[in-house]
């Protein structure tokens, strides 16, 4: 009896933390930080905080000055065991339209402590879907890609940079 009320209270507490987080107040200081060690800048008309959720909208990406992507949601979910960050509707600059489809419709990151050194992926978009995922420890990006018809047919040059597991299936491993 005695475990459960200490696991109870424990819960609790950690789910009072979440709720009276200041999500907005932390979003503003990883933006800083960004700019200060990456020189990546983040823009957005809106920002609403709710009670487990972070929610920007109508958001611009820029690197050294240079926009590189536009995006009409990004939230942000986060909850006891399993956090989440979703991105939708993103448009790439089209300085890349050359090597990569422009629209991706949503990207998708989620955290869960059942498996605290990754980071699951899923993405779709003009490229087709993706699912990935990134390990903490190794510092190792490993993503799988189902590539659709314009992929294959119109970006020949990125293809070559991913290794081939299947028919219009593609994989890709980088470690930072």
């Amino acid at each position: 009896m005695k475990f459960l009320k200490i696991s109870f209270y424990t819960l609790f507490f950690a789910a009072m933390l979440l709720l009276f987080l200041p999500k907005e107040n932390l979003y503003y200081y990883a933006k800083e930080r960004l700019v200060e060690r990456y020189g990546l800048f983040l823009d957005e008309k809106q920002v609403d905080e709710k009670l487990y959720t972070l929610s920007l909208k109508q958001g611009r990406v820029s690197y050294e000055g240079i926009e590189i992507a536009t995006y009409a949601e990004a939230k942000a979910a986060l909850y006891l065991f399993t956090n989440t960050i979703r991105v939708e509707d993103i448009v790439l600059s089209s300085l890349v339209k050359n090597y990569l489809p422009l629209h991706i419709e949503y990207i998708v990151c989620s955290y869960t402590l059942l498996e605290p050194l990754h980071i699951s992926l899923d993405a779709k978009g003009g490229f087709g879907s993706a699912k990935g995922s990134f390990s903490l420890e190794e510092r190792k990006l490993s993503v799988e890609i189902e590539a659709s018809k314009e992929l294959i047919q119109k970006y020949k040059r990125v293809l070559r940079y991913l290794k081939k597991t299947g028919k219009g299936v593609y994989r890709y491993e980088k470690t930072l």
